[in-house]
């Protein structure tokens, strides 16, 4: 489920138990704050890499479990967790399809404006910020100190990276990434699987598909996207 923004550690998903899917390191970093919240019953982990299966979480005390395991019959909450859009938004298709439902989490110290919105399945890390009435898609990663200037509109499946600055009505194309400490500039868009490199100062629209890097951003002929 999606939520609208609002201040404070009580909103949002409330006391259910939450299916984490994915436990690699980018996995870890959201679990802890999931456990550290208070906000959920209880936490189930899983992962399709067999070699995490039965390790342990030490800080936790919450063990890797395989997914067949981990997804009982009947609808289960779940948020995936995995840095790569491809792979997350493929996961999070099959999981919708069998009847299981994506919940959006954040970090307690990300803000959100009261008219800002955050589609399911989406997570906010530590710092994020979300201004006023700019949208945020369904799947999204918003990693550590990002921010998201009012009237954005983010696509569903995109990653920014930690320290990104989105200006003011920025657009993101569905399944994009924006690299790390990157900023685009207010009013421009970022198409559909674009990817943005880290550092980069986007000063003109970038196309869909394209790979973009430097001060100004320019493009990289020839470079395959990831």
């Amino acid at each position: 489920m999606g939520e609208r923004g609002r201040n404070g550690r009580g909103q949002g998903a409330g006391r259910v138990e939450l299916i984490v899917y994915g436990c690699g390191t980018q996995g870890r970093a959201i679990i802890e704050f999931l456990a550290e919240s208070g906000r959920y019953r209880s936490l189930r982990l899983t992962d399709d890499n067999r070699d995490l299966w039965g390790e342990e979480i030490s800080s936790l005390s919450l063990k890797v479990t395989p997914p067949v395991d981990a997804f009982p019959v009947g609808p289960q909450a779940y948020v995936c967790t995995i840095g790569d859009n491809r792979t997350r938004q493929g996961i999070s298709a099959a999981l919708n399809a069998e009847g299981h439902i994506a919940q959006a989490v954040r970090h307690p110290s990300a803000i959100m404006a009261t008219s800002a919105s955050l589609g399911a399945g989406s997570i906010l890390m530590a710092r994020v910020v979300v201004n006023t009435e700019s949208r945020v898609g369904a799947g999204c990663l918003l990693n550590t100190g990002c921010v998201v200037e009012h009237h954005c509109e983010i696509g569903d499946f995109v990653h920014l990276a930690p320290g990104v600055l989105l200006g003011g009505g920025v657009k993101v194309g569905e399944g994009a990434f924006v690299g790390l400490g990157a900023m685009v500039l207010p009013g421009l868009s970022v198409g559909s699987g674009a990817v943005v490199g880290a550092g980069a100062v986007v000063i003109r629209d970038v196309a869909p598909g394209a790979t973009v890097a430097g001060n100004p951003a320019r493009n990289l002929r020839g470079r395959p996207l990831p």
